[in-house]
């Protein structure tokens, strides 16, 4: 959450043009009531996406970028003063008033943030290698042979440094 472009993207649910103007005005409100909000120094990155396209392939665009929070908006949303909330980190999916949710969305950012951040410590831990030769370092590099069992392919090197071997003074 800390380096996404956005914390949160609403997307509104524009079925028919006669809700058009309601169901955007109730997202500028929410965006509105989320940006009062500071979350780790500055105020939350909201964006309304308005673009006529189908809201999986928006919703898609969103977890490819890494916005945590993705936000649906329909007429239900409007008439109920709720939100349709889906998390990047669990795949979860709620609704909620739309005032709890503004309250509640620096801790769950933050909780998205130690979710995350134990996933990617996890996954560097699993993948160190430790490399003692350039042998050994150049095959970690190597495209994975027909003997799967003895190839090393990716991950991190933990391997040693010689400047004078580079040609360093």
């Amino acid at each position: 959450p800390r380096l996404a472009p956005y914390h949160v993207v609403i997307m509104p649910v524009l079925r028919k043009e006669e809700e058009r103007a309601n169901i955007l005005a109730y997202c500028q409100q929410v965006k509105k009531r989320l940006q009062e909000q500071v979350y780790h120094g500055e105020v939350l990155r909201v964006h309304i996406d308005e673009r006529d396209m189908s809201g999986g392939d928006k919703g898609w665009e969103y977890v490819k970028k890494g916005v945590p929070l993705r936000v649906e908006i329909g007429p239900r949303e409007t008439v109920g003063n709720t939100v349709y909330c889906m998390r990047r980190d669990t795949g979860e999916k709620q609704a909620m008033p739309s005032e709890q949710f503004a309250l509640s969305v620096r801790s769950i950012l933050d909780e998205i943030q130690s979710r995350l951040y134990a996933r990617a410590e996890e996954n560097l831990k699993a993948n160190i290698r430790p490399v003692n030769s350039l042998k050994e370092l150049e095959a970690f590099f190597t495209s994975p042979s027909a003997d799967e069992e003895t190839a090393i392919f990716g991950g991190f090197a933990l391997a040693h440094w010689n400047e004078k071997a580079i040609g360093h003074p």
